[in-house]
């Protein structure tokens, strides 16, 4: 176990720029290459979401090196040229099959099922998930919200017996259900709250993911709201479930492969993985357009221009050709 933490950085793209040597062999690993993009997917995954979010982020990871799995504590830092890495623990044990969570999926799914929109929080009930419909009865971006407390969307109103669900639930980390919560701000709005824990690879508790159903309207505002709203909240939550959910599972795996995450693989199949999560991110993008689509049906939509890098669509594209180009001895500059 290492008591001193080791550092490393990665640039803009991800990749390992700068590693100490304990690092660097956990890269190679993994079927990492120096100054290469980072191949421990557990430490990758938390780089890109504190740099998505701008903010510094501390949790627990788990690596596979070699038979054995690595207890590591990885605290990324956003910077202007990319992020720094702080990893400690290095605690080395027998690998293990992860922890099982059929039964939690399965009842995330129920969940779903009869939820007008779904949300996830990690353990301080901050967001780190929430679905397009969730966006829309907010009236706020997606991205605006997470990383935000729990409350400062919903005002949380306790049950007969005086208390709160969620907070009992979170005490004994277990499922919970009929929570009342009003929605804040201009828009209003009752829910009924109800989650399911979340269990990370060691076994803890990470958080929740829940449902919220609406159960009518606190404010005469709320009744007052454009009927269209919420069709097109149910039109961005089907698509949520259709697509998005789906396409974020097939990314993620390929990105998996393509970093080598589970072994050395040819670079052939290494470049077929980066293909398609390249084109699971472009159709990702389609679908945020169709549920931003949503919006030209608001009587107080105005549209904005906005610049578009030609150079960069043109790169997006040739890579996405260059696979299928280079079978046929055709050059894509």
């Amino acid at each position: 176990m290492s008591e001193r933490a080791i550092r490393g950085r990665l640039d803009g793209d991800f990749r390992l720029v700068e590693a100490e040597p304990r690092l660097a062999q956990l890269q190679r690993a993994a079927g990492g290459e120096e100054d290469g993009a980072l191949a421990i997917p557990q430490i990758a995954s938390l780089a890109r979401l504190s740099r998505r979010l701008g903010i510094t982020i501390s949790r627990a990871a788990v690596a596979a090196e070699g038979d054995n799995d690595l207890d590591l504590w990885v605290r990324a830092q956003p910077v202007e040229d990319g992020v720094e890495l702080e990893i400690s623990g290095w605690a080395e044990r027998p690998a293990t099959a992860p922890a099982p969570a059929a039964d939690a999926e399965r009842q995330a799914d129920f969940l779903r099922a009869s939820a007008d929109w779904i949300w996830e929080v990690d353990q301080a009930l901050r967001f780190t998930s929430v679905s397009p419909a969730a966006a829309s009865a907010a009236g706020k971006a997606a991205p605006e919200l997470i990383g935000a407390q729990f409350t400062t969307l919903f005002r949380l109103i306790e049950d007969q017996e005086g208390t709160l669900p969620i907070l009992s639930a979170l005490a004994e980390q277990r499922r919970f259900e009929d929570q009342e919560a009003e929605l804040r701000g201009s828009r209003g709005g009752r829910y009924r709250l109800a989650g399911v824990p979340l269990i990370d690879g060691l076994g803890r508790f990470s958080g929740f993911r829940g449902s919220a159903t609406a159960v009518g309207s606190s404010t005469p505002k709320a009744e007052t709201a454009p009927p269209t709203k919420p069709d097109t909240g149910a039109f961005g939550e089907r698509l949520d479930q259709a697509l998005r959910a789906p396409l974020s599972r097939i990314i993620a795996s390929a990105e998996t492969i393509g970093a080598r995450g589970e072994g050395p693989i040819r670079q052939d199949y290494a470049g077929y993985a980066d293909d398609i999560a390249s084109a699971g991110r472009h159709l990702l993008a389609l679908v945020d357009d169709l549920v931003d689509l949503q919006a030209i049906e608001r009587p107080d939509f105005h549209p904005e221009s906005e610049e578009l890098d030609l150079a960069d669509v043109a790169r997006r594209a040739a890579g996405l050709l260059t696979v299928r180009a280079a079978d046929r001895k055709v050059r894509v500059d």
